[in-house]
């Protein structure tokens, strides 16, 4: 916006003050008239209230003037421009800005408000049963200037009724010194008890203005009264919802009202919760009934291109004819939006178990717009798949997926929109390594499979040992324990992976070297038994493994081998008189080196 005033200073000694205004004002949907006024700084003078009028462009992008004029006897001193809150077709107003200051000098001034010199009220007491209450006030005003005609009412003192307001009548002198008078009535039912009767600030020509005053206190007695105010009996706004994309909000309102001395047409209007968009401002229409019980209709239209949001529906305090009134009500609360613009989403992405889907959802407006997203399994939620991408698993195997983006913002209709589905989703390939094995490749040893990763995880893994090639029956765990059939041959493993949607797969290790023999662990034996002839000694072999090892005996007379002395226990005889003997355990297993301990010599056998 901009603006110019001219000129800045004036004397009023040579003539009035004539100041014109040019502003140029713009707006997306287009201003109404602005509104400028000329005030004193430091008096209540004030001159020039008006619209300006359009001189050039349009209400988007257009000039405005307006020529205000400062009568001849006003104050001197400074006095501002102001451009009153510019609001456009809409509703959206702004703020008041002083566009200027001028300076006027010259003649003497009438800085004074008029003068009330006498008053009179007639009469004081009012018996209401008798018929309406009329009041004449008499008043005499002198000014400088010319006051203008005074402004009067008659207000009850606790409640809400007034009646009277309006101008007197000059019937004597003059606007600088004359008698004034205006007659008011106070209908039959009106609230009994003291009634003020006001003047109103008293003003000259030149605008200075004074203050209220009450010039008399009149008591009314008699008939019963109604000092109630009308009574909202229901309300109905339809519809609360609106979506501007489709046209304009219009907005049914309807009332039933009572009241025991007939309410006066009900005042509604919608407006915004948060901006200073407002429409509809008026007086609803008597369809039913009577203004003692009787329903009241209006419709109000928000225009598109409006504020979105909430939007409530005000009733102004009702009011009867008495002057009863009651306080503003909100009705109900509507809400207005409008449509999101969206794009139907797609999908990119490797349609096979294992890999990730992308959710492209395209361009949505106005911006910023939240989205959020979920994806579909042949048209079923998958729980908790609520972001951009998707991991396809096992479980989506030969089905097809779609996902649902949806759009919310703050005064917009929610949207959604589905992508169209993917192709069947293939049976996913595992990832694995060839297994290892780790252990002494040697007859009573351990080995151990070594399956590497395999993914994606988790994936059911199963074992298989071979002896050259050939399935070892059982040997399907993890681990495997050499035996002597091992000995001689190598061994390998395979390693199968399963997990549904994905295709089953194997890997087999590299065969290990050659089992070799494996060690017979044995202990030395010991002889017990009484070294005497005709005794009996026994072997005792100790621990051997791993179990079972075959053990064969011999027994030995001072280091030489007793011929048949093969079993674990051996009879001595005359023989062995004078000698001493010991005994040799040979243990034997397939796959397995044999072994032969000896056992220490017993003493000396005796007769």
């Amino acid at each position: 916006m901009s603006s110019t005033v001219t000129p800045k200073t004036f004397n009023l000694s040579t003539g009035p003050a004539t100041v014109k205004v040019t502003v140029r004002i713009t707006d997306t949907t287009g201003t109404t008239a602005p509104t400028l006024s000329l005030g004193h700084t430091t008096t209540s003078q004030s001159h020039g209230f008006g619209t300006a009028t359009l001189i050039s462009g349009t209400t988007k992008d257009g000039t405005w003037e307006r020529t205000m004029t400062i009568p001849q006897g006003s104050a001197l001193g400074q006095w501002n421009v102001t451009l009153f809150p510019l609001r456009d077709s809409l509703g959206n107003s702004g703020s008041f800005q002083t566009l200027s200051t001028i300076t006027l000098s010259g003649t003497p001034t009438d800085t004074s408000a008029p003068v009330l010199v006498s008053s009179t009220v007639t009469p004081k007491t009012f018996n209401l049963s008798t018929g309406p209450a009329t009041v004449k006030v008499t008043l005499r005003i002198t000014d400088t200037i010319g006051t203008t005609a005074p402004t009067l009412s008659l207000g009850h003192t606790t409640t809400s009724q007034s009646h009277g307001f309006g101008t007197a009548t000059l019937i004597s002198g003059t606007t600088k010194d004359g008698t004034w008078e205006r007659t008011m009535t106070i209908p039959q039912g009106s609230a009994l008890g003291q009634w003020n009767v006001t003047l109103f600030p008293l003003r000259d020509s030149l605008g200075n203005s004074g203050s209220f005053q009450t010039l008399s206190t009149i008591t009314l007695s008699g008939t019963p009264t109604d000092t109630s105010a009308p009574v909202l009996v229901s309300s109905t706004v339809t519809p609360k919802t609106f979506n501007l994309s489709t046209g304009p909000a219009t907005v049914k309102v309807t009332l039933r009202i009572t009241d025991t001395t007939g309410t006066t047409a009900p005042t509604l209007s919608l407006g915004h919760t948060t901006t200073s968009q407002s429409h509809g401002f008026g007086t609803a229409t008597l369809i039913s009934g009577t203004t003692k019980d009787g329903t009241w209709e209006r419709t109000m239209t928000i225009p598109q291109g409006s504020a979105l949001g909430q939007w409530n529906v005000t009733l102004f305090p009702l009011r009867d004819s008495l002057g009863n009134s009651g306080s503003f009500q909100t009705l109900s609360t509507i809400s207005v939006n409008s449509a999101l613009t969206s794009r139907t989403p797609t999908i990119t992405g490797t349609p096979k178990a294992g890999y990730v889907l992308t959710a492209n959802p395209g361009t949505w407006g106005p911006a910023p717009v939240t989205l959020t997203y979920q994806w579909y399994r042949t048209g079923i939620a998958i729980p908790g798949a609520t972001a951009p991408t998707y991991k396809l698993t096992g479980t989506d195997t030969g089905k097809t997926l779609t996902v649902k983006v949806t759009g919310t913002k703050t005064g917009y209709v929610t949207a959604s929109t589905t992508s169209a589905p993917t192709t069947t989703i293939a049976a996913g390939v595992l990832t694995s390594a060839a297994p290892t094995i780790t252990g002494t490749p040697k007859a009573g040893y351990v080995l151990t499979a070594n399956p590497g990763t395999w993914g994606p995880a988790p994936v059911t893994l199963t074992y298989q040992w071979y002896r050259t090639g050939i399935a070892i029956p059982g040997a399907t765990a993890p681990t495997y324990k050499l035996t002597g059939t091992d000995t001689g041959k190598t061994l390998t493993v395979k390693v199968t992976g399963t997990k549904t949607g994905y295709v089953t797969a194997s890997t087999t290790s590299a065969p290990t070297t050659t089992i070799a023999a494996g060690v017979l662990t044995s202990a030395a034996p010991t002889i017990t038994g009484t070294p005497k002839a005709g005794y009996v000694l026994t072997a005792n072999p100790g621990t051997w493994g791993p179990a079972p090892v075959t053990l064969t005996y011999q027994w030995y007379r001072t280091g030489i081998a007793i011929p048949g002395a093969t079993a674990p226990t051996y009879k001595l005889t005359g023989t062995d008189t004078g000698k001493t003997l010991t005994v040799k355990v040979t243990g034997t297993k397939t796959g397995y080196v044999t072994a032969t301990v000896a056992s220490a010599s017993t003493s000396a056998v005796v007769p």
